[in-house]
């Protein structure tokens, strides 16, 4: 199973006050690096459930050759965000 770096727990309640979070299968694992500043991105997340699908968030810290960590403000995702390989992330201006 993939690892996942906690940034902060997502506080989010569904109905019934249960929530219903979904592991990302392509997530990666990466040294935890500085914040950078915001870069909105546009990102293929693969959900255990709900399968592949491309979703808007934040680019915020850069592991140089191994992975992006993307914010994400989905309620399935149950950190505010995950590690993705670079080919796994769209932003303006990439090659």
């Amino acid at each position: 199973m993939p690892i996942i770096e906690c940034m902060s727990y997502h506080p989010i309640q569904f109905s019934g006050g249960v929530p219903h979070y979904q592991d990302v299968v392509n997530s990666l694992t990466a040294r935890k690096r500085p914040e950078r500043p915001k870069i909105p991105v546009l990102a293929r997340v693969e959900w255990d459930t709900d399968g592949e699908q491309w979703c808007h968030g934040h680019a915020l810290r850069l592991d140089p050759g191994i992975a992006i960590f993307i914010e994400l403000s989905d309620p399935r995702c149950r950190f505010t965000g995950v590690w993705l390989s670079f080919d796994d992330v769209i932003w303006p201006g990439k090659p």
